[in-house]
């Protein structure tokens, strides 16, 4: 990591927290929003995706997730997709 911590953007702390979710990332803060939503949508808990739709807010969030699921090889399955839009549009 080339920065100390304070001077790290909300998402590049949230992505240094959660490095657990791209362990084979030598610097997770070079991340860019879309692998973070990713990783996070793939492997975070509940809280964890509540906190990134916070730091990135819906609209973002929503992109994001479009966008990957919308990729030839979406790793995203189309349920969790659902249900993430749909929480979007009723809690956001």
């Amino acid at each position: 990591m080339s920065e100390p911590i304070s001077e790290l953007t909300e998402i590049q702390r949230f992505a240094l927290e959660h490095k657990m979710f791209w362990w084979w990332v030598a610097d997770v803060t070079k991340l860019n929003e879309e692998s973070i939503v990713e990783g996070t949508i793939m492997y975070g808990d509940f809280p964890d995706k509540k906190k990134l739709l916070f730091i990135l807010g819906a609209y973002k969030f929503k992109n994001h997730l479009m966008k990957l699921v919308t990729m030839s090889r979406s790793s995203i399955r189309p349920e969790i997709t659902s249900y993430w839009l749909d929480y979007i549009q009723t809690h956001a």
